[in-house]
């Protein structure tokens, strides 16, 4: 099904202020390969097969997200909303795939 926006939160999980949470691979591979991540680190990108990433040093929220496909966002826990925001008006441009794994 093209153009799909899909929320996906990590149930019974306790967070503070620190963004690195990251989502286990096998839970990512159930929804096959994406083209972009733009908000993982180097060895998150290579352990799930994304060969277009962003890390917090190359700034994924600066980045175009309308030339990919199918895009996975964890977005780091401190400024999610901003990826989520993201994400939406990139939808509206290229109605693309894009999962997004967050939670409250």
């Amino acid at each position: 099904m093209a153009g799909q926006l899909q929320y996906m939160a990590k149930s019974q999980v306790q967070f503070s202020k620190d963004n690195e949470y990251y989502t286990p691979k096998k839970f990512v591979d159930r929804f096959g390969k994406f083209d972009y991540d733009p908000a993982t680190t180097k060895e998150k990108a290579y352990e799930f097969w994304v060969d277009n990433f962003d890390t917090i040093e190359s700034d994924g929220l600066s980045k175009d997200w309308t030339q990919y496909n199918r895009i996975w966002i964890n977005p780091p826990f401190t400024i999610k909303h901003e990826f989520i925001k993201k994400a939406w008006e990139t939808y509206k441009i290229a109605k693309n795939d894009i999962y997004i794994s967050c939670s409250q």
